[in-house]
C-alpha cells in the first residue's frame, strides 16, 4: 500500500515541465533534487517516472544510477555511473558472456555501425567488460589521463546517439557519495 504524495505537486509539475522541455527542444537539461535525508527526493523521483511512462506522445526511456561507498566509507569509483549503464543494458552487477553480447548488440545499434571497437572498449570499461584492443587503444592507454578522458568523452558520445534514438531520463542518486571523477 503506497500513501499519496501529499505537497509535492508543484515540485512534480516543475520536473515534468523540464522533461517537456528537453524533449521538445532535443535539448539536455539538469534538475538537481537536494534534501535533508528523508524528505522525500527519492519519492518524488519514482512519482515521476509513471507519469513519463504515461505520456504517449513524448515517449522516455528512464534510467536509474546510485553512488556508493565502501565498507570504508570511501566513493566506489563509478559506481553511478556503472550501475546507470546495468540498468540501460539490463546487465546483472557481474556480467557473464550473454551480457557481453547484449551489451556489444545494444552499442552497435545504437552507434549504426559494426566498426564499434574503441566505444565498446570505453563504455565497456565503466562496467569492468573488457574488449581486445586495437592499434589505437594499444598506443591510448599509455597516457592513463588520455584515457580516462576519452572514456569521458565516449561515454557522453554514447549518451548523447542513445537520446537521439528515443528520449532519455538519467537518475542519479545518492551524488554526495560519488567520487570526484564522477562528478
Amino acid at each position: 500500500m503506497r500513501s499519496p504524495l501529499v505537497g509535492r505537486n508543484d515540485q512534480l509539475a516543475t520536473l515534468t515541465e523540464v522533461v517537456a522541455r528537453a524533449i521538445e527542444f532535443q535539448a539536455p537539461q539538469l534538475v538537481t533534487v537536494v534534501g535533508n535525508q528523508g524528505t522525500g527526493k527519492s519519492r518524488l523521483i519514482h512519482e515521476l517516472v509513471p507519469l513519463l511512462a504515461q505520456n504517449r506522445a513524448r515517449p522516455c526511456r528512464v534510467f536509474h544510477g546510485a553512488a556508493e561507498r565502501d565498507g570504508d566509507g570511501n566513493p566506489v569509483r563509478h559506481a553511478a555511473l556503472a550501475s546507470l549503464l546495468r540498468d540501460r543494458f539490463e546487465l546483472l552487477p557481474i556480467p557473464d558472456e550473454a551480457s557481453r553480447l547484449r551489451f556489444a548488440h545494444e552499442v552497435k545499434t545504437v552507434m549504426g555501425s559494426e566498426q564499434v571497437a574503441e566505444m565498446l572498449h570505453f563504455v565497456g570499461g565503466f562496467l569492468g567488460l573488457g574488449y581486445p584492443a586495437t592499434p589505437f587503444l594499444r598506443a591510448v592507454t599509455e597516457n592513463p589521463k588520455q584515457h580516462t578522458e576519452l572514456a569521458r568523452v565516449a561515454l557522453r558520445r554514447f549518451i548523447e546517439l542513445d537520446a537521439a534514438q528515443s528520449p532519455l531520463v538519467l537518475v542519479l542518486d545518492d551524488m554526495q557519495w560519488a567520487d570526484r571523477d564522477t562528478i
